[in-house]
This record gives C-alpha cells, sequence and structure tokens, in this order.
C-alpha cells in the first residue's frame, strides 16, 4: 500500500512540475517573442527562463520538504491513535530522502521546460507579433 501510495505521490508530483513549468514558458510568449526579436539568442533565451525555473523549482523545494514532512506526521498521527488499534505506524524519514526528493524535483524542472523552450524558440516571430495585435 505505502509503495503504490509512493508512486502515485511521485506521478502526481512530475504532472503538477511539467505543467507548471511549461505553463509558465508558453504563457510569456509575447515577451519571449519580444526578446527574441530585439536580438537576444535562443541561447541566452533558454539559460534565462532555465536560470528562473531552476530558482522557482529551489524556492518550491524549501516550501515543500517541510510542509510535506508536517502532513506526514499529521497523516501517520491519525492512523496511529492509540496502542490498541490494529495499525500503529511510525514515522521514519531518512535525511537522504529528502535530498534525493529535493534533487528528483529539480531535475524534473529542468528537464519538463525542454518542450516548452523548443515551441518557443521555433515558433516564427512574424506569426508572434502579429497575433499580439490582434
Amino acid at each position: 500500500m505505502i509503495g503504490i501510495m509512493l508512486l502515485m505521490g511521485i506521478s502526481l508530483g512530475v504532472a503538477i512540475i511539467f505543467n507548471g513549468v511549461t505553463v509558465n514558458v508558453l504563457q510569456r510568449t509575447r515577451e519571449t517573442a519580444t526578446m527574441r526579436a530585439i536580438g537576444l539568442s535562443d541561447k541566452a533565451l533558454t539559460v534565462m527562463l532555465s536560470i528562473e525555473n531552476f530558482l522557482i523549482g529551489c524556492f518550491g523545494v524549501l516550501i515543500g520538504i517541510p510542509l510535506g514532512r508536517f502532513v506526514s506526521d499529521i497523516f501517520v498521527q491519525q492512523i496511529s491513535t492509540s496502542q490498541d488499534d490494529i495499525i500503529s505506524m511510525t514515522l521514519v524519514i531518512f535525511p537522504r530522502s529528502y535530498l534525493i526528493a529535493g534533487i528528483a524535483a529539480l531535475i524534473v524542472v529542468i528537464l519538463s521546460q525542454v518542450p516548452a523552450i523548443r515551441t518557443l524558440t521555433s515558433q516564427n516571430l512574424a506569426t508572434v507579433t502579429k497575433e499580439w495585435n490582434e
């Protein structure tokens, strides 16, 4: 049961991070088109967006890990309310688990932006700016 919950949590986390990063990058089509039109190279645009998404990811990890620990504590307390219950659990999270979770989340952030950035850099500037005026 714990393994299935873990897999569901991982898949939900990956989906949320992927959608968040994709929306963050693609919602800024006008901004990125303007930067490309004034001469910003695709590499510089990619680096700029990557740094921004990485910093947002770091902020999310710094907030999410303590919040996840807090919610886990509450969950375990609700399951094992007394010694007489059939199920009794103690929460044990190793420090390396925090490290693995943080690094995995940041890797997913970096990999999730690849399709969105490819879409941005392959857009025709004339078409994007034309849609801007309409």
